[in-house]
């Protein structure tokens, strides 16, 4: 898993939402909203 500053945002946020994959929508929106501590 990718979980950069911002990278994961523009990166995997459009793919995840792309794909119907829940676990990838849940890695994308946790750390946008939790702390970079979870890096």
């Amino acid at each position: 898993m990718v979980l950069r500053n911002g990278v994961v945002e523009e990166g995997c946020s459009r793919g995840a939402i792309m794909r119907p994959d829940g676990l990838h929508d849940l890695r994308v929106f946790a750390p946008v909203e939790l702390p970079a501590d979870l890096d």
